[in-house]
């Protein structure tokens, strides 16, 4: 059976914080899995490519195949269900996150969350990270999902716009992922280059 939509997250987290999610997305023939994993387990890489405390997972049969026979209705329930998870996961309430790295390799700003991030497969396999910017209010945290997803599943349909086409033509792509962010003071979604404050100054 091929994997829908899933949710990766460290053992400190209760699994009881993702049942209202699972509930709200719950649809025939609809494969949804949970996956846990240690907490605190240490990575080698940049941060925004590691995975976060909580990771959600929309995969390509989702938007090939399920999203084809369920229609709309479906995609919608994701999208609210998404935004059942903001109190918890990306409002004020969201735990800090703190990266234990060699100098230099660790933002002391941090823009974005390490608490919880979403991930999605394009046609060609590639991984569209959505990176949440902190901190973020609950309207702009919806829209950014919505827009997000809205993303992916235009490259499903081919129907990209002409500025969007434009922006992510030239994205680098680290680890088979794009990183993606949504911009509150433009209300676009933005490339983000990880490696943008690693790299030596000209």
């Amino acid at each position: 059976m091929q994997l829908h939509i899933g949710v990766l997250h460290e053992d400190q987290v209760p699994n009881a914080l993702f049942q209202e999610f699972e509930e709200s997305i719950s649809a025939p023939g609809l494969i949804f899995e949970r996956e846990t994993r240690p907490s605190r387990v240490p990575f080698a890489g940049v941060e925004w490519l590691m995975p976060t405390v909580v990771l959600a997972y929309v995969a390509k049969p989702y938007f090939e195949s399920f999203l084809k026979e369920m229609g709309k209705d479906h995609y919608d329930l994701l999208k609210k269900g998404f935004n059942k998870l903001y109190e918890r996961f990306a409002g004020p309430r969201t735990p800090d996150v703190k990266i234990v790295a060699t100098q230099g390799k660790s933002s002391e700003d941090q823009p974005y969350s390490l608490f919880f991030s979403i991930i999605a497969e394009a046609p060609d396999g590639v991984r569209l990270k959505l990176l949440i910017p902190r901190p973020i209010e609950q309207t702009e945290y919806e829209i950014a999902i919505s827009k997000f997803l809205d993303f992916v599943q235009s490259t499903y349909d081919g129907d990209m716009t002409e500025d969007v086409v434009t922006t992510f033509k030239n994205v680098p792509i680290n680890s088979g992922m794009i990183l993606v962010t949504y911009e509150t003071a433009t209300g676009k979604l933005l490339p983000v280059d990880p490696f943008a404050g690693h790299r030596p100054q000209q």
